[in-house]
């Protein structure tokens, strides 16, 4: 699926460039937008620990002014299809052949993923390459945020009570905490194009903490704080909100 989004995405920034080559002129004006987004991120120092690569999906909402400062606000839901250490998640109620005894005394199904969301202001400034659209250019923006993430662990039809309901939060690994991001690309936005779209390279720290009472694999809560980074590749296909133009009425 992330293969699936980040071409569709390339596609749209591929037919915007063949569009702009209209010899017209956008000057910088203040333009609200909003935006759908899809990012794909490495992680590294503590959330490499459980997580391999994972993906972004939200929506920006931008305000780009006349004197091209942007002022952004972005919501993210965060996902990975694997995580790793698979075995020593639930260590402390496995047998020893590692498997789980649900309700039906067979070996349970488990299922791990990674579950999370990002949420970030950002400020940012527009650098046009080309005097043809003063709205468009090199994009560098920063931002201050929250980030979440944890083990989704999965039951399929929910027949191991020992990680029923609440008791599976003392296995999840859930962490949060502040967080700021750095961003560098180019934005494109004409009034004259069907489609405007952004890509770039970004940058996510994470300051997070365990937020459950205790680890039930060592009976003690986990209270040290986690450095979590995040970096990758980050694209959206943006939605203008232009003001309509007064007409001009004219009397005999």
């Amino acid at each position: 699926m992330h293969k699936f989004i980040f071409s569709a995405l390339v596609a749209t920034l591929i037919s915007t460039s063949l569009y702009s080559q209209k010899q017209q002129i956008d000057s910088a004006d203040r333009i609200n937008y909003f935006s759908a987004d899809f990012a794909y991120h490495i992680p590294q120092y503590d959330m490499s620990k459980w997580f391999y690569n994972s993906a972004t999906i939200g929506a920006t909402y931008c305000i780009k002014t006349s004197s091209n400062w942007t002022f952004g606000l972005d919501v993210n839901y965060l996902w990975g299809d694997q995580i790793k250490n698979k075995d020593s998640v639930l260590k402390n109620i496995t047998n020893s052949d590692g498997n789980i005894i649900d309700g039906n005394g067979q070996y349970a199904i488990i299922n791990y993923t990674e579950s999370g969301w990002t949420g970030t202001f950002t400020v940012g400034k527009v650098f046009p390459l080309t005097k043809k659209n003063q709205n468009s250019g090199l994009w560098i923006k920063g931002g201050i945020g929250f980030l979440q993430h944890k083990i989704l662990i999965t039951n399929p039809k929910n027949v191991a009570p020992q990680i029923k309901d609440d008791y599976k939060k003392g296995y999840d690994q859930l962490a949060n905490g502040l967080s700021c991001s750095q961003f560098i690309g180019y934005l494109w936005i004409s009034k004259r194009s069907a489609v405007n779209a952004y890509a770039g390279f970004e940058i996510i720290e994470g300051w997070t903490k365990s937020r459950r009472t205790t680890d039930f694999n060592t009976g003690l809560p986990d209270k040290s704080q986690k450095f979590d980074v995040l970096t990758g590749f980050k694209i959206g296909v943006i939605i203008p909100i232009y003001k309509r133009r007064p007409e001009a009425f004219y009397v005999n």
